[in-house]
């Protein structure tokens, strides 16, 4: 009996020599970022949570954190939050509110750490800062003067200009011109143009005042007859 016990534990030394050379295989093993190409993402001017594509996670676990660099000059306004440690599942945020009429995008590199310290392959996030509606469309001049000729039907007589500072054309474009004053010869199309609709007689008036509107303010267009 006791030379089958004997010969039994004479087996346990190799097998805790196995046993310790897969721990400390497994515990050596470097993460990876579960991604194919690189991570595309946005974020609102206001802040908060980045939506990624796809999300941030990472292969051979746990994982304790990851390291971003900023791949131009500058602080990265971005950080990263853990989920889950053993997935690698992780929430990329910004830190404050961001401006995306002064940078509109950024590009990013991450590393996983794993909670052994090894760090994984650099990936690339490229990140778009989608527009807030933050400002009103204001004119270039508050008022357009003109002339035409009497009787003369032109077809471009003044070019308006609103500008609008918001960085996305969905809220820094002006879509539309409309003259205020009633009962006025002239029409504008959607690119500020001026045009008059019947042949203007000095007779019935010697100018025209009227007023344009884009979106938020209007301006004073006065048309002079020569």
């Amino acid at each position: 009996m006791a030379g089958i016990f004997s010969s039994q534990m004479a087996g346990y030394p190799k097998l805790f020599v196995l046993l310790c050379t897969v721990i400390a295989f497994v515990s050596a093993k470097v993460p990876v970022l579960d991604v194919d190409g690189d991570y595309e993402g946005s974020v609102s001017e206001k802040g908060g949570s980045v939506d990624l594509n796809p999300p941030l996670k990472s292969l051979h676990g746990p994982i304790c954190g990851y390291r971003i660099t900023n791949k131009r000059h500058g602080r990265i306004p971005f950080e990263v939050f853990m989920i889950d440690e053993l997935t690698g599942e992780a929430e990329l945020r910004a830190r404050r509110p961001l401006d995306c009429e002064t940078e509109d995008s950024y590009s990013l590199t991450i590393q996983a750490v794993a909670c052994t310290g090894e760090q994984s392959e650099r990936g690339t996030v490229n990140i778009a800062v989608r527009d807030v509606n933050e400002y009103m469309p204001e004119w270039r001049v508050e008022e357009y003067s003109g002339e035409i000729q009497e009787g003369d039907i032109v077809d471009a007589i003044i070019s308006l200009d609103a500008v609008d500072r918001d960085c996305s054309p969905t809220f820094g474009r002006i879509c539309s011109y409309r003259i205020s004053t009633p009962d006025q010869p002239f029409t504008i199309n959607e690119k500020g143009v001026l045009r008059n609709t019947v042949p203007l007689s000095a007779q019935e008036s010697r100018n025209h005042v009227f007023s344009v509107w884009q979106r938020t303010a209007a301006a004073r267009i006065r048309v002079r007859y020569s």
